[in-house]
């Protein structure tokens, strides 16, 4: 059986011999884009001198906000997903536009999606929804000190805002209920503490 202190070493032996120039990138070409993202083909050398076409989805990142009332409730939405057909339940959240600063977006996407607005911001963290498909990063914010607005939802959504506490978030997770792959990343980082740290 493997001690903590030896299985910490191990990770930390791992990520320093996966330095970022283990990889070089010869070419890189948009094979289509769209208002949201590119597809994009890489050729590049990999550590042992060999070459690799890489296909991936290209973004500007996105946000996602943990809003919480001063009730200790916090916002979530629920709204039909087309690529799943299923009604998803997920933190307020969407793209992040060109040259655009994220706790900007983050703002917009709460007042846009719910109504509400926040008095104080706090960054959570970063994460990478799926590091094989895309080189997007979320960019996650605890937002306190709320206030409601009218909500101005993009004309494609149709979103239901519901309040719900610690606990029973925790029980939409464990039951599968909360599906949504962004949320539930974002929601382990608030309960990891990650805003203490930025």
């Amino acid at each position: 059986m493997i001690s903590m202190d030896h299985s910490q070493d191990q990770l930390r032996n791992h990520s320093q011999d996966q330095s970022p120039n283990a990889f070089r990138t010869l070419t890189s070409t948009v094979q289509h884009a769209n208002p949201y993202w590119e597809y994009r083909l890489d050729r590049y050398e990999l550590w042992n001198g060999n070459e690799a076409d890489y296909w991936y989805a290209h973004t500007h990142g996105s946000v996602f906000v943990i809003a919480r009332t001063d009730e200790q409730c916090f916002v979530l939405t629920e709204q039909m997903r087309y690529l799943n057909k299923r009604m998803s339940i997920e933190f307020p959240g969407g793209g992040l536009p060109k040259d655009v600063d994220p706790a900007e977006q983050a703002r917009r996407e709460l007042r846009e999606e719910t109504g509400y607005e926040a008095t104080r911001w706090t960054k959570l963290g970063e994460f990478n929804p799926m590091n094989g498909l895309s080189d997007e990063l979320c960019h996650v914010y605890l937002a306190e000190g709320l206030k409601l607005g009218t909500a101005q939802p993009d004309p494609t959504e149709n979103i239901a805002v519901r309040l719900v506490d610690e606990a029973h978030i925790n029980e939409l997770c464990s039951t599968n209920k909360i599906w949504d792959g962004m949320t539930l990343a974002a929601w382990m980082l608030y309960k990891c503490g990650a805003g203490q740290r930025q």
